[in-house]
C-alpha cells in the first residue's frame, strides 16, 4: 500500500532539512580547515547559504512559508562573484592544498545530489508552497554546482578557463 501523499512530502522535507544541516556542517568544517583565504571565504559562503536554506525549510515546517520572487541580489552566482573578484592576488594561490581540492570535489557531488533530490521532490509536490520550496532549493543547489564546477575548471586548466569564460587573465590590468 502506498504511503499517503502528506507523508511523502513530510519525509522529503525532513530529508531536505537534514541534507541542508549536513551541508552546513561540511562547509563550515572545510572553511575552518582551508589553507587559503579564498578557500575559507568560498566554503564559508556556501555554509551561510545552507543556513538560509535551513531557515526556509523550518519556515515551511512551521507553516510560515511565503512564496516570494527571488531578488537579483539573492542569486548565488552574482553574490559569489564578489568573493572571486575581490580575491586579487589570492586567485593565483587559490585552493592549492589537497584538502581544499578534495573538499571542492566532494562539494560538487553534494550539490549535484541535492539538485537531483529537490528536482524529484518538486515533481511530486502538489501545493504551490511545496513546489516553490523544492524549486527554490533545486535552483540554489544548481547555482552552487555551477559555481563549484567553474572553480574546478579554473583550477584544472586556467588558460582554457579564461578562454571559455571570456574573462581577462589575472595579468590584464
Amino acid at each position: 500500500m502506498e504511503k499517503p501523499r502528506t507523508e511523502d512530502i513530510q519525509s522529503a522535507v525532513e530529508l531536505a532539512l537534514q541534507f541542508e544541516k549536513d551541508g552546513y556542517e561540511f562547509y563550515n568544517d572545510v572553511s575552518k580547515r582551508s589553507k587559503s583565504k579564498l578557500g575559507h571565504e568560498m566554503f564559508e559562503f556556501f555554509a551561510k547559504d545552507e543556513l538560509k536554506h535551513i531557515k526556509r525549510i523550518k519556515d515551511f515546517i512551521k507553516g510560515r512559508y511565503k512564496i516570494k520572487p527571488r531578488k537579483a541580489d539573492e542569486d548565488p552566482i552574482k553574490r559569489f562573484y564578489t568573493i572571486f573578484r575581490d580575491a586579487g592576488e589570492e586567485v593565483k594561490k587559490t585552493l592549492t592544498g589537497a584538502d581544499d581540492i578534495t573538499a571542492l570535489k566532494t562539494a560538487m557531488n553534494i550539490e549535484v545530489d541535492g539538485c537531483n533530490f529537490y528536482g524529484n521532490a518538486e515533481k511530486s509536490a502538489d501545493t504551490p508552497e511545496e513546489k516553490d520550496l523544492f524549486n527554490f532549493l533545486k535552483n540554489e543547489e544548481s547555482q552552487h554546482s555551477k559555481i563549484l564546477k567553474n572553480i574546478h575548471d579554473y583550477l584544472n586548466n586556467m588558460a582554457d578557463w579564461f578562454l571559455t569564460e571570456k574573462r581577462p587573465t589575472p595579468n590584464d590590468g
